[in-house]
């Protein structure tokens, strides 16, 4: 292999695939990075068993192609190194000694190969009935349920967001069993199957790193076992995880008996300058008072003193109601929610929290309150 090629060009595309390189040891060979170079172009290829990313460099963006041919080198390293050269067309050739040179006119290493037949056989066959989404449709929809997903491996199933397909539309949903994210989107393409799989959170995270400048449509191939993203000449492959994803259709239908709506910076600021105080307990518990016109917030920490802030409702008359919650899960909520105000339903001081928003009837949240008593 021996190829001419500019920094950034080179660069652009690591970026993206050295977050598919291995955290750790145990399997050195998933700390590298695969690099295929034919007439076509240069492909990049990393894994860590749990995602795949492939991408492709066109020959019309590479400045030259002296010597087709495959290698296997240690990912991070390549890629630091690459970053800390201060020239822009680099040489790269694969030496007879299985190494491969790194040279520019100022500077040049060698660093040691490996096995190419060591790195796993990898499929990135495509459906040929597949999903086609907007990839900022698609971050978006990720973004705002993904928070709710649970990191503690305890139930694994809870670790990863829940993808329903009917039709032409997409259901996402995320749990941690204390609080719920789901949003509902509408599919350009409609397709004949009904899909029903989780993907781990951790993964998606990374999918939607690497999607933050592309505008591209996104493809989605699902499969039993795993999910392939594509997008132009970008391939993002994830596993699945296996088991039962909780059924949320009855929670989230269960009817509130105490609605209002709610100016949302006014909220946020004021739950923000209430954790203040309560962010000093870890529940960061916070009160919720309805009466009349008024909405209370309030926080008491016995060894610190106490906090309340007060906003006022448009609508009069409400009845005297009160509940406890996490202000940090009620700010997380606030966090995802578009619109200048929020409507908050309750059905009783145990029942869950709903949040939701007139300006996206297809996207609701919820989660449990904490009991004082």
């Amino acid at each position: 292999m021996k190829v001419k090629i500019k920094k950034e060009i080179l660069i652009k595309h690591l970026d993206n695939v050295v977050k598919g390189l291995s955290n750790k040891n145990l399997i050195p060979i998933l700390n590298c990075l695969k690099i295929d170079l034919n007439n076509e172009g240069m492909y990049l290829t990393s894994t860590n068993n749990d995602i795949i990313i492939k991408t492709f460099i066109p020959e019309k963006e590479i400045e030259e192609i002296l010597e087709t041919g495959t290698i296997v080198i240690t990912g991070r390293l390549f890629y630091e190194y690459i970053k800390k050269l201060e020239e822009d067309i680099i040489l790269l050739e694969e030496l007879i000694e299985n190494k491969l040179r790194i040279f520019t006119p100022k500077a040049f290493s060698d660093i040691n190969c490996n096995d190419k037949n060591d790195f796993p056989n990898l499929d990135f066959s495509e459906k040929k009935s597949f999903i086609t989404i907007n990839s900022d449709l698609l971050k978006k929809v990720i973004n705002k349920t993904i928070y709710a997903s649970a990191t503690s491996e305890d139930r694994p199933i809870l670790t990863g967001l829940n993808l329903k397909i009917n039709k032409d539309e997409i259901i996402c949903t995320a749990t941690d069993s204390y609080r719920i994210a789901t949003k509902k989107i509408s599919l350009k393409n409609k397709i004949d199957e009904e899909i029903n799989c989780v993907i781990p959170a951790k993964n998606l995270q990374e999918l939607v790193k690497i999607l933050e400048n592309n505008v591209a449509d996104v493809e989605l191939h699902v499969y039993n076992n795993r999910i392939l993203f594509k997008t132009g000449d970008l391939y993002f492959i994830s596993r699945l995880i296996n088991g039962n994803f909780p059924n949320i259709n009855e929670i989230v239908k269960n009817q509130s008996e105490i609605d209002i709506k709610v100016n949302l910076n006014n909220l946020y600021h004021a739950l923000d300058r209430t954790t203040l105080l309560a962010r000093e307990e870890n529940k960061q518990t916070v009160s919720l008072c309805i009466e009349e016109d008024q909405l209370k917030l309030k926080a008491v920490i016995p060894e610190i003193g106490k906090v309340e802030e007060i906003i006022e409702l448009d609508e009069k008359g409400k009845e005297k109601f009160e509940i406890s919650f996490s202000a940090r899960y009620m700010m997380d909520s606030l966090r995802n929610v578009s619109g200048d105000s929020i409507n908050l339903s309750f059905k009783n001081a145990i029942a869950p929290i709903i949040v939701r928003s007139d300006e996206e009837e297809d996207y609701i949240q919820l989660f449990q309150p904490i009991r004082t008593y």
